[in-house]
C-alpha cells in the first residue's frame, strides 16, 4: 500500500512540477475556482495559450476545472506538495492556514469600488504584502485577477443592514459569514451549484455568490427578484505556483508571465463591466429590481468590516501587517 501511494505522489508530482516532457521546458498544471461552464476558464485557457506562443513553446500552463484534484481549502498544500503546480483561486480558500488569507481575499466594505480595491495591489504594496504571505507555505503569488464586486440575489426586498435581521443567507466560510451574522442574519454555508435550489426551496432567503454576470449563468435571478448592491463583499483571485517551479524560470520568462499576467487581469476587467452591463438589462427584463443602497447603509458595512478586520489582526503577525496595509492605504486614498 505504501509503495503504491509513493508511487502515486512521485507521479503527480511530476506532472505538476517542471518537466521536459513533450518540448516544454516547463509544464505547469493549475487548478481553478470555478467549474469548466464559466466563461473565465475559456479566457484563462486562451491566455496561457497565448503565453506558450510568446515563450516560444518555453512554458505551457493547463488549467483544471475547481476541484478537478483537490478542495480548494487543501489547495496550499497540493501545490506545497508537488500534487499540483499552482492555483488559480482565491486566497480566502486558505483562511485555515492563517487569518491574513481571509482579510486579503474577501476586503468586504473597505473599499467603494473594485478598481480601488485592484489598485491596492501595485500602489499600496499589496502585491510585496501578499507575496511575503504566500512566501510562508512554499509558494509564489504571480499576481491576482481581478474580479468586481459581488452583489446579492434576494427572494425579499434588501434596503438596509436592519433587513438583514433573521434571513438565511448563504455566505463562503470566513469573511463574509462573519460580517452578515454581525448583521443579524443567519449565514448558511453551501457550495455554489447547490444555491438554486436552495433559494427555490426557501433553505435560503439569498446568497452572497458573484456579479451579476455570474449569478445570472448559475440561475439565480430565476428564484430570486431581487439583486442587492450591498459593498459586502470584493472577493480577490490570484494566480500562484509552487516557489521552486517558479525559482526554475529565466529571468525573461518570469518577466514576461508577471507581464502577461497583468495583461489577462485588465483584459478580464473590461469583460466583468461590458458583461454585467448588458446583464443588468437582462435581469430588469425578468424582472429583477436592483437595489443600490444609500450611503449611510454603506457606512454600516464599512463599520462592520473594520470591526472584523480589528478582530482578525490580532489572531497572527500576518494579518496585523494585511489589516495595516490595507487601512493606510485607504487613508491615502482618502475613503472616508
Amino acid at each position: 500500500m505504501k509503495t503504491g501511494l509513493m508511487a502515486m505522489l512521485g507521479l503527480a508530482a511530476g506532472l505538476a512540477g517542471v518537466s521536459v516532457a513533450q518540448g516544454q521546458e516547463h509544464q505547469w498544471r493549475i487548478q481553478g475556482y470555478v467549474p469548466d461552464s464559466f466563461k473565465v476558464n475559456a479566457e484563462f485557457r486562451q491566455w496561457a495559450a497565448d503565453l506558450k506562443t510568446k515563450s516560444g513553446d518555453r512554458i505551457a500552463i493547463e488549467l483544471l476545472p475547481i476541484g478537478a484534484v483537490i478542495a480548494p481549502a487543501d489547495g496550499l498544500d497540493a501545490v506545497r506538495n508537488g500534487i499540483l503546480t499552482g492555483l488559480f483561486q482565491g486566497s480566502a480558500y486558505s483562511a485555515a492556514k492563517d487569518p491574513a488569507f481571509a482579510i486579503a481575499g474577501d476586503t468586504m466594505g473597505a473599499y467603494e469600488t473594485a478598481d480601488q480595491r485592484q489598485s491596492w495591489w501595485s500602489d499600496g504594496g499589496g502585491k510585496d504584502v501578499m507575496r511575503k504571505l504566500y512566501a510562508q507555505h512554499g509558494v509564489y503569488m504571480i499576481g491576482p485577477v481581478y474580479t468586481p464586486a459581488q452583489v446579492i440575489p434576494s427572494k425579499k426586498p434588501l434596503r438596509n443592514v436592519e433587513d438583514f435581521q433573521g434571513l438565511k443567507i448563504r455566505g463562503a466560510s470566513g469573511a463574509t459569514s462573519a460580517l452578515f451574522q454581525s448583521m443579524g442574519a443567519g449565514a448558511v454555508v453551501l457550495p455554489g451549484t447547490e444555491l438554486f435550489n436552495a433559494l427555490q426551496t426557501g433553505v435560503i432567503d439569498a446568497t452572497s455568490w458573484g456579479w451579476y454576470t455570474l449569478n445570472y449563468e448559475t440561475g439565480l435571478y430565476d428564484a430570486a427578484k431581487y439583486s442587492v448592491n450591498a459593498r459586502h463583499s470584493m472577493a480577490t483571485v490570484e494566480v500562484v505556483v509552487a516557489q521552486k517551479a517558479w525559482d526554475a524560470l529565466d529571468d525573461d520568462l518570469k518577466q514576461l508571465v508577471e507581464t502577461e499576467l497583468e495583461a489577462f487581469s485588465a483584459h478580464m476587467r473590461e469583460i466583468y463591466i461590458e458583461d454585467d452591463e448588458a446583464t443588468k438589462k437582462l435581469i430588469v427584463e425578468k424582472g429583477v429590481e436592483i437595489i443600490e443602497w444609500e450611503p449611510e447603509e454603506y457606512e454600516k458595512i464599512r463599520a462592520l468590516t473594520a470591526r472584523y478586520w480589528e478582530s482578525e489582526a490580532a489572531r497572527s503577525a500576518s494579518a496585523r501587517e494585511m489589516v495595516d496595509s490595507h487601512t493606510a492605504y485607504i487613508e491615502k486614498l482618502g475613503i472616508e
